[in-house]
């Protein structure tokens, strides 16, 4: 029985995904998450019939996909106006301090395969 539950909910949760109803799209983050968090009370309640749980549960990930949309364009939005991406390094590789966040091997080779002595030797430097 509880695999057949799952497996419908995973069919539910591939299919919720794909298309979110536009009076969903219509709602704030706010609100979507408002109307997430009921679904979860109601969820874990656990005084729902098995069909209309998976209609909730089908509802309640359409509100979750929504949300995460919501949060990702808020992120990119951050980051266009910071310059930085999530883990606070902008488009130099360096960090709000200009520390660079580029690892090495050990053998002086950075990430992108180069050695500190290549990048000394390619890159300008200002001479005073």
């Amino acid at each position: 029985m509880q695999e057949q539950i799952e497996s419908v909910m995973t069919t539910q949760k591939t299919k919720s995904t794909q298309s979110i109803p536009d009076d969903i799209k219509k709602m704030s983050f706010e609100e979507a998450l408002a109307a997430l968090e009921e679904i979860v009370t109601q969820l874990e309640s656990g005084d729902i019939a098995l069909e209309e749980s998976i209609t909730i549960y089908t509802r309640g990930n359409q509100l979750r996909a929504h949300c995460e949309a919501k949060l990702k364009n808020a992120q990119a939005q951050i980051e266009k106006i910071t310059g930085t991406n999530a883990g606070g390094t902008n488009a130099k590789g360096t960090n709000a301090e200009g520390t660079s966040t580029k690892s090495t091997d050990g053998k002086g080779t950075s990430a992108e395969g180069t050695s500190a002595k290549t990048k000394l030797a390619t890159e300008p430097f200002d001479v005073d």
